[in-house]
């Protein structure tokens, strides 16, 4: 029997801009999607859905825009 694992990595979308951070060093962590960064994700997901019918395991980045 022959078993395979596919793994699939996604970036990602559209963030907003990084404001002056005034030396705070976590500011870019707390970066949300822009909108047009969660439209062309939604339209992403879309399509993965439709190769890739279902997910068993998912992990994510802890920064905010990945969530």
């Amino acid at each position: 029997m022959r078993l395979f694992m596919q793994v699939l990595l996604i970036r990602h979308a559209i963030a907003e801009e990084l404001e002056a951070t005034d030396g705070n060093e976590h500011a870019d962590a707390a970066r949300p999607l822009s909108a047009k960064g969660k439209l062309k994700m939604r339209k992403n997901i879309e399509g993965l859905r439709s190769i890739l019918p279902q997910i068993y395991q998912i992990a994510a980045s802890p920064l905010i825009r990945a969530q």
